[in-house]
């Protein structure tokens, strides 16, 4: 059977790396895009007040690099609905919210769209990541604090056998994953064949027990007295995603 996922243009991107087993995936994809030296060595994710549902295919994580730099990622999937104005009002949206959160201090954001669709429709070929930032006319750096970084799924167009970077690894899998039954020879390493299993193990509708009621009530509560998700699962025996929802 083939894993159990929406279509591309839905990604539940917050299913693959949204909760404390998807972190580490979420940093290795994460430095294939980043500069060395923000890879990272600390990941928190910023939980608001959002709907679940609005939180699907958007993850904003606080970092620390191995450098003892503090900068922001904001992880995005986007569609058929996809803007370039939208994406750009997000992206300085959450960083003037985290410069007020910071006291005025100006955190540096990356912001990373996983496209499925083309930034250009007369241009459906070429190098599927486009590298955005602030220059003047002079080509001088303007504005350090943000940079984007869009990833043009349909742009990348390489079979199992010519994946040779860890890059062209993670993007044939975040296409390809919804029809996938079982994992390429070049895919099988350790970290792949995790995240491969776990998006396997997941399904799109919880299925909770007969005491299901009170069991979530009495997570919402240790939710919201601050326990850590994984005291919640210690005690309810509830998954991570169930809780994660609440």
């Amino acid at each position: 059977m083939a894993i159990s996922l929406l279509p591309p243009a839905t990604y539940d991107l917050s299913k693959c790396f949204g909760t404390l087993s998807g972190k580490p995936f979420l940093i290795d994809f994460l430095h294939q895009v980043l500069p060395e030296k923000h890879h990272i060595k600390e990941l928190q994710f910023v939980r608001d007040g959002r709907h679940p549902q609005e939180k699907r295919n958007l993850l904003e994580c606080r970092c620390e690099s191995y450098n003892g730099i503090d900068f922001l990622v904001h992880v995005r999937r986007s569609g058929a609905q996809f803007s370039k104005g939208q994406s750009l009002s997000a992206a300085l949206s959450l960083l003037h919210k985290q410069s007020y959160y910071r006291r005025g201090q100006r955190p540096q954001l990356y912001q990373i769209e996983l496209l499925d669709v083309l930034l250009d429709q007369e241009k459906p070929w070429g190098n599927p990541l486009c590298l955005v930032e602030w220059k003047d006319q002079k080509g001088q750096d303007f504005f350090e604090g943000l940079k984007l970084s869009y990833i043009e799924l349909p742009k990348f167009r390489k079979s199992s056998n010519e994946l040779r970077s860890r890059r062209d690894k993670w993007l044939f899998l975040l296409k390809h994953l919804p029809r996938l039954h079982r994992l390429p020879e070049t895919l099988q390493d350790d970290t792949f064949e995790k995240f491969f299993d776990s998006m396997k193990n997941k399904k799109t509708t919880s299925k909770l027990g007969p005491k299901s009621n009170r069991k979530l009530s009495f997570a919402k509560e240790l939710k919201r007295n601050g326990e850590s998700i994984s005291t919640i699962m210690k005690f309810t025996k509830l998954s991570e995603d169930d809780i994660d929802k609440l």
